[in-house]
């Protein structure tokens, strides 16, 4: 990394911003912003600042679903049938969901595992 708005660049585009958005946030010349991405160590830097987002993202999804997964429990004890009966379907498709993904990947573990290769290496 060159600067400040380097990163500042590689911040910004790896969050979706356009090109040129990106750019001009981080006070740079569109035109070098354009070299900046073709540059493969700032496209590293980009895939790992995107890569620390969605690690990050994917946390908060999963506490917030076991925030939900309390919410739907609790209202498993309403005093109105039709709220029970809504959240025992809504926890009942979310196992068969559940179970299904799971199945999936133990397939595909297995399959990765007979042909020697790892699908999920960058």
């Amino acid at each position: 990394m060159k600067c400040g708005r380097d990163e500042k660049l590689a911040l910004l585009l790896a969050a979706g911003y356009s090109v040129e958005r990106s750019a001009k946030q981080s006070r740079m010349a569109g035109r070098t912003a354009y070299r900046r991405i073709e540059d493969p160590v700032f496209q590293q830097r980009v895939r790992d600042i995107r890569a620390k987002m969605f690690d990050r993202a994917a946390a908060r999804l999963c506490h917030l679903g076991m925030k939900a997964t309390r919410t739907l429990e609790a209202l498993l004890d309403s005093h109105s049938e039709t709220i029970k009966l809504a959240a025992a379907r809504e926890l009942l498709g979310a196992m068969v969901r559940l179970r299904t993904i799971t199945e999936f990947e133990d397939r595909l573990r297995a399959l990765e595992r007979g042909a020697n290769v790892n699908l999920f290496e960058t």
